[in-house]
């Protein structure tokens, strides 16, 4: 069994605004903040699979891959998730509504059939930045600003360790769709 999720790469501008707004969160509050190599917004998390769920998430990057081009996104601002006392930070990735929505989709038509089904609450798409993050109250969170085109989908292991999960990219496709 391995732990899989399919993700959104985020170009390397997406990654250096989104680092400068994580490295102000950590120099003003402590918390478990994400490095470098691991900011992806995540479209969908699998968790445990065997061999047939690895194959089920193959055809499901493929199928998501045609289902649209390069969606077109903005970062947007930061925000709160999970409990009060110990908050997750994230930022918003806004636009494309319809391109995630045909990607998620053509991935579901995949996924669902192989005991995988789409999750239950609303899709926002975001970029967790931190996890148990002390925030000071009222303090004003940072608002990373950048325009991108993300073009490419990931299937991801990931692998629980004592510091934190690590992530290995398993499969990569192109978007290649028409976008809407």
């Amino acid at each position: 069994m391995e732990r899989l999720f399919i993700a959104l790469e985020l170009p390397a501008s997406a990654v250096q605004a989104l680092c400068l707004a994580r490295d102000e969160l950590s120099a003003r509050a402590q918390g478990r903040f994400v490095p470098d190599a691991q900011l992806h917004i995540t479209l969908w998390f699998l968790g445990d699979a065997d061999a047939a769920g690895r194959r089920a998430a193959l055809a499901a990057l493929a199928a998501g891959a045609s289902a649209s081009g390069p969606l077109q996104l903005r970062l947007g601002p930061c925000g709160f998730f999970g409990p009060r006392h110990s908050p997750g930070v994230w930022a918003q990735a806004l636009g494309a509504q319809q391109g995630f929505l045909a990607v998620q989709s053509a991935m579901e038509s995949v996924l669902a059939p192989a005991g995988y089904p789409r999750e239950e609450r609303a899709f926002r798409p975001h970029v967790t930045l931190g996890r148990r993050v002390a925030w000071p109250a009222g303090a004003p969170l940072p608002a990373p600003s950048c325009a991108f085109a993300a073009e490419w989908l990931t299937l991801q292991r990931s692998t629980l360790l004592p510091g934190g999960p690590q992530y290995d990219v398993v499969a990569r496709e192109r978007l290649r769709g028409v976008s809407g």
